[in-house]
């Protein structure tokens, strides 16, 4: 991938950062308890005690119909050797993963999303007897390839999604 292809890509994907903070914010703060906000007069608290890195997606209009239930992880470039996506979050890179379909309008809209907890993700991947549902395939512009998971194929604990909305949910 070119540097001028990653900023194009990277600069439409931005346009939804405000939309992601929007619906991943609640999920991070909870009300302060009485004594807390008596004491120190804290309203809110980040539920983790610690950083959360949290990989977010955007895939483009028109695929949420067909698979609004998978979440893709680009797994190779053929053009470098430089680690990829599913390399870096099945190392341990990332908490969570934010995947969610556009809406084909002029404004960085989401349609159907999900919040993946990538360390259920990584669990299930490394000790499930559970057949879940994934394959790989090659992007169209032959440069990349993809792995495509099915969060509904995954069980049931511990849980794969954190929350999920939008529309078909």
């Amino acid at each position: 991938m070119s540097e001028q292809d990653y900023l194009r890509d990277r600069t439409w994907s931005d346009r939804y950062l405000s939309t992601i903070k929007n619906i991943v914010g609640p999920l991070l703060l909870q009300p302060a308890p009485l004594e807390i906000d008596i004491r120190e007069g804290t309203d809110l608290m980040v539920l983790k005690a610690r950083d959360m890195r949290i990989a977010c997606r955007v895939r483009r209009p028109g695929y949420a119909e067909n698979y609004g239930n998978e979440f893709t992880i680009r797994s190779r470039r053929f053009d470098t050797s430089l680690p990829t996506e599913l390399q870096k979050l099945y190392e341990g890179f990332g908490d969570w993963l934010f995947y969610g379909h556009a809406e084909p309008t002029h404004e960085p809209v989401l349609g159907r999303w999900f919040i993946v907890d990538l360390a259920a993700w990584r669990f299930h991947l490394d000790h499930s007897q559970h057949q879940i549902r994934w394959d790989t395939q090659i992007n169209g512009d032959h440069r990349t390839a993809f792995v495509w998971f099915d969060v509904t194929s995954f069980p049931p604990t511990p849980a794969i999604l954190v929350a999920q909305g939008g529309a078909s949910c």
